[in-house]
């Protein structure tokens, strides 16, 4: 009403009525306003200031808000009416328990007391089976809390349930089948849990040293793998959801050197912590030819599937994954033969031409087959934050056996231990891809964890993975790395 009062810095109540005015015209998106109770909350912060408000500014904006009612009670009366796609409103997850990201708890302090001077992969030997050990490094995360595995089971998207979630999964199959992938904005899917709180434990994991997937010894992102079951059975055609799960932290070097090293809280170098400058390079998830035949039902649904899942902004500055959709990949179906995918993909400069970035917001979906063509661009050091993500496949049993011989039993969260032996499994399984396993000690460590709960998997997945931590054994005496100093 009075601009110069507001000159050049206005009362904090004055903005924080204009940001709800704001909200309430429209310009902070209809998934801000996604219920009658969120509508009357952002209603009564205007209210608080609104004398400081133009007139007309209130007129517009009382307006809006009568225009917003009316929209919600629509959506409430016939959800199933909303039109299928990206810009689905919440209102379609009715139902689905889910966490209000302006209701938010201060996390505790950090703790900072940690010993630099030992191994992190040790400190996963003595102590990782301990509770009070995780609850330690992130106090703002759950471990064992049993009203996580009640929020597992409220807040599945219900897609086989109800009929326009089922029809909406259904869409995102046919572009799984058509383009080998499909993605969902952030903001979309309810998250039952505090994304922003899970990329700050994954980075908090690896500034201590600790791989990224030391996240899955939390609560929280066994309920997104929970909440994605029947999202996953739908849009793929049929499969579960495995174990092979994976966590991402890729962060730009600083400085010199290569890859970022991670700092320990008394300032000296940390025990061997590294951020990936990079995402992983260019690769197929299943790369043999079999795959290309073996991993299709006949009617083009895939048997193996990756819901990838940022949790911070993926975008080309902090490296976001980029795809050759399958009508540009000859190998997608037919194998690659004697040349490598990348040979095969690329036999043409303008072949490069069909790379897509697919940048995603926080809180996103990306899903794409085992035999697309991908991989995550390198971090611009510029970028404001880290690209952090988590990773679970989708599979059907009949091309390739879960990790565990009763997967149910393992639902929705497994006790800690098995958690413990399922972080060491799967940093010895992508030992090729992270740089954890640099010395015989480490990789000795991390077998003996693994294999102190090896009774709880497979038996044909121990034996694989026995094989394969002799061959890393034998890379790393030839190589000389026997043992390391963490001081």
């Amino acid at each position: 009403e009075d601009p110069d009062s507001m000159l050049p810095l206005p009362p904090l109540g004055a903005r924080l009525s204009l940001v709800a005015a704001q909200i309430l015209r429209g310009l902070g998106g209809e998934r801000c306003l996604h219920s009658v109770e969120r509508l009357e909350l952002f209603s009564e912060l205007f209210r608080r200031n609104q004398a400081a408000l133009s007139s007309e500014l209130v007129a517009e904006v009382l307006s809006a808000r009568a225009a917003h009612y009316e929209r919600l009670e629509y959506l409430e009366s016939a959800p199933s009416l909303a039109a299928a796609g990206s810009d689905r409103p919440l209102s379609l997850f009715e139902g689905v328990a889910q966490r209000d990201p302006y209701v938010q708890v201060a996390p505790a302090a950090l703790p900072r007391d940690l010993v630099p001077e030992v191994d992190p992969f040790e400190l996963l030997r003595v102590s990782g089976d301990s509770s009070q050990f995780w609850q330690r490094l992130c106090p703002w995360l759950n471990v064992c809390d049993e009203s996580m595995a009640g929020v597992a089971r409220q807040s599945v998207i219900p897609c086989m349930k109800d009929p326009g979630l089922k029809q909406y999964a259904l869409g995102l199959r046919e572009r799984l089948v058509q383009e080998g992938y499909f993605s969902v904005e952030g903001g979309v899917l309810p998250w039952a849990v505090d994304l922003a709180g899970m990329a700050r434990g994954i980075q908090e994991l690896v500034d201590r040293g600790f791989p990224s997937v030391c996240i899955l010894m939390y609560d929280e992102p066994w309920v997104l793998a929970a909440q994605l079951e029947q999202l996953a059975w739908v849009a793929t055609g049929g499969n579960d959801l495995s174990f092979d799960w994976a966590a991402f932290c890729v962060r730009a070097q600083q400085g010199t050197g290569g890859a970022e090293r991670s700092r320990s809280a008394r300032g000296g170098e940390g025990a061997g912590a590294i951020a990936a400058p990079a995402g992983w390079p260019p690769h197929r998830d299943r790369g043999s030819d079999a795959a290309g035949v073996r991993g299709f039902r006949a009617n083009g649904s895939p048997r193996y599937t990756t819901f990838w899942v940022p949790l911070t902004d993926a975008s080309p500055h902090s490296s976001c994954l980029h795809v050759v959709p399958r009508p540009g990949d000859p190998g997608y179906r037919a194998g690659d033969g004697r040349n490598s995918a990348i040979q095969n993909v690329f036999r043409r400069p303008e072949d490069f031409r069909r790379i897509r970035a697919v940048p995603l917001a926080a809180g996103g979906l990306l899903a794409f087959t085992h035999r697309i063509f991908h991989w995550g661009s390198a971090a611009d050091p510029r970028a404001p934050a880290p690209r952090i993500a988590v990773a679970f496949p989708a599979v059907d049993p009949s091309f390739e056996a879960p990790l565990f011989p009763d997967p149910k039993v393992m639902r929705p969260i497994p006790p800690l231990g098995i958690r413990l032996g399922l972080v060491a499994a799967q940093v010895l399984v992508y030992a090729a891809n992270e740089r954890h396993l640099t010395t015989v000690q480490r990789l000795e460590t991390c077998w003996s964890i693994f294999e102190e709960y090896s009774e709880h998997f497979r038996p044909s997945f121990v034996e694989g993975l026995s094989e394969a931590n002799t061959a890393q054994h034998v890379r790393l005496v030839h190589a000389g790395n026997r043992t390391r100093s963490y001081v």
